[in-house]
């Protein structure tokens, strides 16, 4: 892992994070009053968003707080922009 390439982790890093997968960062665009986890949460439940934001928010919420995650899951619906996403951060991996 190369430590030394990545920036401290921040809020405004895990935003950057969100905004790599498509289907959350068209969430984000729109206007919450519970913030950013909780936005994570609503489309980790199912109540909002299909199965490729379901499985990128619960990714999220792992990263965020460790949360359990199920990554063959995830992986079988998601695009290649999602992968991609995931492969991104898996190279160099962090949590909050």
């Amino acid at each position: 892992m190369n430590t030394t390439s990545n920036p401290p982790v921040t809020v405004e890093r895990f935003v950057v994070l969100c905004r790599s997968f498509p289907s959350i960062a068209a969430r984000l665009t729109q206007t919450h009053s519970g913030g950013l986890p909780t936005v994570l949460m609503e489309i980790a439940s199912g109540a909002r968003g299909g199965a490729g934001a379901v499985g990128a928010a619960r990714f999220l919420m792992h990263v965020w707080n460790g949360q359990p995650f199920d990554m063959r899951q995830a992986w079988s619906v998601w695009d290649d922009k999602h992968r991609r996403a995931f492969k991104n951060w898996a190279a160099d991996p962090w949590f909050v």
